[in-house]
């Protein structure tokens, strides 16, 4: 007994698309995911810039229209040290590539 995929794809007159979709919905009936299914994705972020600046929260530049996101190592009264943790692409960078930046 045929699906109703099965009976669309039986209507197409082009063979070799036939063929193919055949091959493709073939494909996806193999594959079953059962109980939590977890996507890989970038981490969302909210720009907040009247938040106050503290040690240990990631911050972005105001100025940034890339995806860098660094962490606030320490705080004095006119400069923040910082450590970045996601490139501008927006991937996030070993332990051993972050570096600590004086900002202003």
């Amino acid at each position: 007994m045929g699906s109703t995929f099965d009976k669309l794809i039986g209507r197409i007159t082009d063979d070799q698309l036939r063929t193919e979709l055949r091959a493709a919905v073939a494909d996806l009936r193999k594959v079953t995911d059962f109980g939590l299914v977890f996507e890989a994705h970038l981490p969302e972020t909210v720009r907040l810039p009247h938040h106050p600046i503290r040690r240990g929260i990631k911050v972005a530049r105001r100025d940034s229209t890339d995806q860098s996101m660094f962490d606030v190592v320490g705080l004095s009264k006119t400069t923040s040290t910082i450590r970045r943790v996601r490139r501008p692409d927006g991937t996030a960078l070993s332990p051993q590539e972050r570096a600590e930046v004086k900002a202003e």
